[in-house]
């Protein structure tokens, strides 16, 4: 990923995570900053001090993988920027994408 962004600085870039993220730590969503403009975990480790970490770090969290109306929703009540989806019909008139 530090590579792309170096090749492709002007596109977004962001930082894809499974379950095994945790625990990640303050000091590795800066490191991620560095070159990432998102972080992408699995939806199943998203917690509020997780996305006010993310924000800290001055990324965006769009976290994946959602598949149902209920985890949309609790994602956006968790105050993530967007979510990552096959179903974008449970999103679709979600009041933070309309306002």
């Amino acid at each position: 990923m530090e590579k792309s962004k170096e090749l492709l600085p002007n596109l977004s870039h962001g930082v894809l995570t499974g379950g095994s993220w945790a625990d990640v730590t303050e000091e590795q969503l800066a490191h991620f900053a560095a070159y990432a403009d998102y972080f992408n975990p699995s939806m199943k480790i998203i917690t509020d001090e997780l996305v006010t970490d993310v924000h800290e770090a001055v990324m965006d969290i769009y976290p994946c993988t959602s598949r149902s109306q209920e985890q949309a929703l609790r994602l956006f009540d968790l105050n993530v920027d967007g979510i990552i989806t096959d179903y974008p019909e449970h999103v679709y008139d979600h009041p933070v994408k309309n306002s």
